[in-house]
């Protein structure tokens, strides 16, 4: 009911739950080894939670050659939530941690991806009212909030060039200016160059409303990058390597 809808399937549960932490580490410049894990399970939980969650984890496992180290398992009153909390591990390359606060005057804002996507999939996942844009593009924006997809493979990348970094989890707008915050700067955005995707943009073009949604709601999980003007060609060249 906070951080995903009740009633989920298990599999996305515990699916979104390593990448919303694999999305923290890419930020960074890490890459993600393991995790520890604290799953509270209401005491009138099916009996077939357990083998479906397992199965989530475990595509993720494979996906991004994660090891589950350790954690805990209770079982809560019938009252309680199903919550679950996990702390992942990472290498980081041989530098200075990548922080907030090294952005610089001069210094050019990138994305690693699309959005806007989850924020308007979580109005299609409640059932709230969407304009018509057709059945593709409203599955679309509901599978991009309920499995995110961290930019894996941009870390060399952002380790190489970048200032300060962090994910996007609340929203562009409100992450951008946390990171102005850390780095006591200021930042100009221009709406028209965020790159969005087709179902964003037809949704916008339908109710144009839903710009300041995409721009400030959650869950995007694609990495913010603040890198030195005069290494941005270089930035930008080798992040298109990695697709």
């Amino acid at each position: 009911g906070v951080h995903f809808l009740a009633g989920e399937d298990p599999g996305l549960i515990a699916q979104r739950a390593i990448r919303v932490n694999v999305s923290d580490l890419v930020a960074k410049g890490a890459q993600p080894w393991g995790y520890l894990l604290h799953l509270s399970v209401p005491a009138n939980t099916a009996d077939d939670f357990g083998p479906a969650f397992a199965a989530g984890l475990a595509r993720d496992h494979e996906t991004y050659g994660l090891q589950l180290f350790g954690g805990d398992t209770t079982v809560v009153p019938e009252t309680a939530p199903l919550s679950l909390s996990i702390t992942m591990l990472g290498q980081a390359p041989d530098r200075e941690p990548l922080l907030r606060s090294g952005a610089e005057d001069g210094d050019v804002i990138f994305v690693s991806g699309n959005i806007g996507d989850a924020a308007l999939g979580l109005l299609v996942a409640r059932g709230d009212t969407m304009p018509d844009i057709g059945a593709e593009h409203l599955a679309a924006l509901e599978q991009g909030y309920r499995l995110p997809k961290p930019p894996v493979g941009l870390q060399p990348a952002i380790s190489k060039h970048a200032s300060a970094a962090m994910d996007i989890s609340d929203g562009l707008v409100g992450d951008l200016e946390r990171l102005c915050a850390a780095s006591g700067v200021s930042a100009r955005l221009t709406a028209a160059k965020v790159p969005m995707s087709e179902a964003v943009k037809a949704a916008i073009e339908a109710d144009p409303s839903l710009l300041k949604v995409a721009l400030t709601g959650g869950d995007d999980y694609q990495s913010l990058i603040v890198v030195p003007l005069d290494e941005s060609i270089a930035f930008a060249r080798d992040a298109l390597a990695t697709g």
